[in-house]
């Protein structure tokens, strides 16, 4: 990636099982359609820095905005809409910002980014069989104060099956 990615609204982008993307320095993914990333148990998709020597915050990472949420069922499994499926990110700034929807994540590994998740007025965020490990911030929420966007509370958030391994904060 050599320049910021908006899937806009009313587009789904989706990524293959076992695909690489590589993201150059200070650039984002901003998701105001749909991102259906799913790889496999054996074939992970990975959002990683471009760099040489790869390092935490290298890249700005992955932007869900307020039209791109999922839908998951009473048991919280996903149903429709953006998804992390099998997925790696590392090196980011952020890894995955959620804003004002939800999202389904699951079987991710989030590795080496300054905050991994950092959810802001979300209602319906499920993470599921995630693993956070070498963050600063495994999981940052921000909720009912001001800041850069308007903000009101978290609601609806589940976090299951998850670790949680050597973050620092």
């Amino acid at each position: 990636v050599t320049g910021n990615i908006l899937i806009a609204s009313g587009v789904t982008l989706t990524i293959e099982a076992g695909v690489t993307v590589k993201v150059n320095s200070d650039l984002y993914i901003k998701v105001e359609g749909t991102l259906t990333a799913v790889g496999t148990s054996s074939s992970y998709i990975t959002f990683e820095s471009n760099a040489g020597s790869p390092a935490k915050g290298d890249w700005d990472g992955i932007k869900i905005r307020p039209s791109a949420g999922s839908v998951y069922d009473s048991n919280y499994d996903y149903v429709s809409g953006s998804q992390l499926k099998y997925v790696k990110i590392k090196n980011a700034s952020i890894g995955l910002y959620v804003y004002n929807t939800g999202i389904h994540v699951s079987y991710t590994d989030f590795i080496n980014n300054n905050n991994a998740v950092e959810i802001t007025s979300t209602d319906g965020v499920v993470i599921d069989n995630c693993l956070f490990s070498e963050n600063d911030y495994g999981i940052y929420a921000k909720g009912g104060y001001g800041g850069e966007e308007p903000q009101s509370n978290i609601l609806n958030t589940i976090i299951r099956n998850s670790s949680l391994l050597n973050n620092s904060k």
